[in-house]
């Protein structure tokens, strides 16, 4: 296990960006978040969501969940919340066996994954909690020019050699982050 966390300190993340490289005064471990959001339906996410291009998340999956339409706050925790560079991230760890073949957890593996579990929806509630987060306290927040993406690392699959299996990676374009923020807004009585 040491080792497998070693290795985990020593992928690249992104070029440049390994964890070993992150000093503690840079991290927040388990934050804690709470959003509040409107009446939230399922038909709702699936809309929100529709024109999303990304192959971790299916919409459709999204709007056939089963819940009561939600108001309130959203609370939840982000594994580890760090700044590196000026600009701020997201990781969130996964134990989830993919299979008995390291190729399990290449792309393809993780994506199948992340659309099973909703994990992407989870990732951009991350991300939205984070925004909040940070226009709230970084002086000229600008989203494009402050966060730097989220990771879901799926612990049993990150190899040091190979930084593109067993990692989810999404940066959000700033049209969804937009649509994101106005989940937030309460509606006018």
């Amino acid at each position: 296990m040491e080792a497998k966390l070693t290795e985990l300190l020593e992928v690249e993340l992104s070029p440049g960006l390994r964890l070993r490289d992150v000093p503690m005064q840079a991290r927040l471990s388990e934050a804690e978040f709470s959003v509040r959001l409107p009446a939230l339906r399922p038909a709702d996410l699936r809309t929100l969501f529709a024109d999303a291009a990304d192959p971790a998340l299916d919409p459709e999956a999204l709007g056939r969940l089963r819940f009561q339409p939600v108001a309130g706050f959203l609370r939840g925790f982000i594994d580890l919340f760090f700044e590196h560079g000026g600009r701020y991230y997201l990781v969130d760890w996964k134990s989830n066996w993919l299979g008995d073949q390291p190729e399990d957890y290449d792309l393809p593996g993780v994506e199948a994954a992340m659309r099973a579990h909703h994990y992407a929806l989870q990732a951009y509630l991350y991300i939205l909690a984070a925004d909040r987060f940070l226009a709230q306290r970084v002086p000229g927040y600008a989203y494009e020019t402050h966060f730097g993406g989220v990771f879901y690392l799926f612990l049993r699959g990150v190899e040091r050699d190979n930084p593109r299996r067993g990692i989810y990676r999404a940066h959000p374009p700033l049209a969804l982050v937009e649509k994101l923020r106005a989940l937030t807004v309460s509606p006018k009585s």
